[in-house]
């Protein structure tokens, strides 16, 4: 499966040497240490159509929550009252 480090800080799976820096996608098992992350809110699964470029994607089949992993694996700042339509704006120009 793939995750993404939704924070602003490095996470480290010692248990497993798995390194999540902040905003990347990696491949991992389903982990404790993953599972534990991903119910804090640091870690968030991935599709594989997600990381396809943006231009291929049809972001508004994507759901809100979908649309903030990508928006944070692109290191784009989302506002939490932002809508849905703000945030594929966001994306679309990539700020």
């Amino acid at each position: 499966m793939l995750y993404i480090n939704k924070s602003n800080s490095e996470c480290y799976d010692f248990e497993n040497g798995i390194d999540f820096p902040p905003g990347e996608v990696i491949e991992s098992e389903a982990t404790s240490f993953v599972k534990r992350k991903l119910k804090e809110g640091i870690l968030g699964e991935v599709n594989e159509e997600e990381l396809q470029d943006e231009d291929e994607i049809d972001l508004n089949k994507l759901t809100v929550p979908q649309l903030k992993e990508l928006a944070a694996k692109r290191k784009i700042d989302i506002d939490s009252d932002d809508k849905k339509q703000e945030i594929i704006d966001k994306i679309k120009a990539g700020v």
